[in-house]
């Protein structure tokens, strides 16, 4: 999923974040690997697609911010949407970003067939992360 604020300055968007790279028995001074470990995906029409984040990517300074804070091995993220609050002269005052989280415990469920996976609306408001210069924004969940 994705989504544009009202000044089609900022783009979220759901992508893969970028595996660890994993040891075989020719990288590491121990002969141990994690090379062809399992790792649960969300099958179906979906294979190989194991941990989903948020991005924010601004258009104006062409940067990609990722939202962080979010326990991957618990949530898997998706759909996001922004809410813009806008004041009596029309301008944008906080960019609040709401997404879909849907729970991977005990296992995932799948995509496509299996409907009935329980899932939460989240809200953030990343007006903050977009004003500094850092890569990421951290999020307390309580």
């Amino acid at each position: 999923g994705c989504s544009w604020t009202a000044d089609e300055r900022y783009f979220a968007y759901v992508a893969m974040t970028k595996p660890i790279d994993k040891a075989t028995y020719f990288t590491s001074d121990i002969f141990e690997s994690n090379k062809y470990d399992f790792v649960d995906d969300w099958g179906e029409k979906n294979d190989g697609i194991v941990d989903l984040s948020l991005f924010v990517l601004d258009i104006q300074d062409q940067t990609v911010r990722t939202i962080g804070g979010i326990d991957s091995s618990k949530w898997t993220v998706g759909q996001p949407c922004f809410l813009n609050q806008n004041t009596q002269d029309n301008a944008p005052t906080s960019h609040v970003l709401v997404y879909t989280a849907w729970s991977t415990q005990p296992r995932k469920l799948g995509m496509i067939y299996c409907y009935q996976r329980s899932s939460r609306l989240f809200a953030v408001d990343i007006s903050r992360m977009l004003t500094t210069d850092s890569g990421s924004m951290d999020i307390k969940y309580s």
